[in-house]
């Protein structure tokens, strides 16, 4: 099933012009696009955006909650290295399904299993449940108070909804009350790897990251030292080619039977255009104007020292600029 942006805002609380603006400048999220050309989200997508919402939510800026979710991604299995993986299944075919397959490293443990709701213990299993994992076939009608009720009952930690059929009602029901959807029918390598992320990702949000045991929370969701501009903001050198100038020499043939200054002119109009963006990207990003007014003097000097290049050759070529 894929997901409109006006759907997946719905869904995750995120404005339209938030989720453009994140894949704009961080790369994140990048849906899918149909072939009108439309964004296309699917379950995976909408499962990161939750959770960089929720980092959000706890008090990290953007990019940390896009690095912190990142890491949990690239390596969660590094992250959760020796813990066995404690799930509970409310699900009638998997736990036969999960017997037919080769262990996994970390395993997956079933503390608790059962085909209905009204099987669960009246006490939580010794230590809870890193992730229930339910059908939502299973759930009711009323999945709000049904998720509840397995956090509740089982002690678990997250819960993983499994489903093949369900409208963005019911979808948005279940987000809404902090479950993680997983599209079936389910493969054990899915199951395995959903559970392994959101245990990454719990383990982050409960602030066990690898930092000096002093660090207090507040230490913790600091913005990092950013490190010093390559090219502190100031007056970029003014130009040397005009943009007719530069159209010239795109169109010349050279002397030396090379194509050098077509070439050259080409970098320069680039050079030009990045620095104009970013000079533009000073007044639509406040937040980061000083990183772009870097990124425009940065671009000047390289495309001063462009022109300077091309007017030497110019000279050594007798071309009529």
């Amino acid at each position: 099933m894929g997901f409109r942006i006006k759907t997946v805002s719905m869904l995750t609380g995120v404005s339209e012009n938030t989720l453009r603006a994140w894949e704009r400048r961080y790369g994140f999220v990048v849906p899918k696009r149909n072939d009108n050309g439309y964004r296309e989200y699917d379950d995976d997508d909408l499962a990161v955006l939750q959770a960089v919402k929720q980092f959000v939510d706890d008090g990290y800026n953007v990019r940390e909650a896009i690095e912190l979710v990142d890491e949990a991604r690239k390596s969660p299995v590094d992250r959760i290295e020796g813990r066995k993986l404690r799930i509970a299944v409310l699900h009638e075919q998997l736990v036969a399904q999960i017997g037919l397959v080769a262990a996994h490293e970390p395993p997956l443990h079933i503390a608790w299993q059962g085909a209905s709701l009204d099987e669960l213990p009246d006490h939580a299993p010794p230590g809870g449940v890193d992730v229930a994992v339910a059908d939502l076939d299973r759930l009711g009608a009323a999945i709000g108070a049904a998720l509840d009720r397995l956090r509740r009952r089982l002690g678990a930690r997250q819960v993983l909804v499994v489903y093949q059929f369900a409208t963005h009602e019911v979808i948005a029901e279940v987000i809404r009350a902090g479950g993680r959807l997983l599209r079936g029918p389910i493969r054990v390598d899915a199951l395995h790897q959903a559970v392994v992320e959101l245990v990454a990702l719990h383990s982050l949000q409960q602030g066990e990251r690898e930092e000096p045991p002093a660090a207090s929370p507040a230490a913790r969701r600091a913005t990092p030292a950013t490190p010093p501009l390559l090219v502190p903001p100031g007056q970029a050198p003014p130009r040397l080619l005009d943009d007719a100038q530069l159209a010239r020499l795109r169109e010349l043939h050279s002397s030396i039977d090379c194509e050098c200054p077509n070439h050259m002119a080409s970098l320069v109009s680039s050079l030009v255009a990045f620095e104009t963006y970013s000079r533009a990207c000073e007044i639509r990003f406040p937040d980061e104007a000083e990183l772009h007014a870097s990124l425009a003097e940065g671009t000047g000097r390289a495309r001063h020292l462009m022109e300077q290049l091309v007017l030497q050759l110019a000279r050594v070529e007798g071309l009529d600029l």
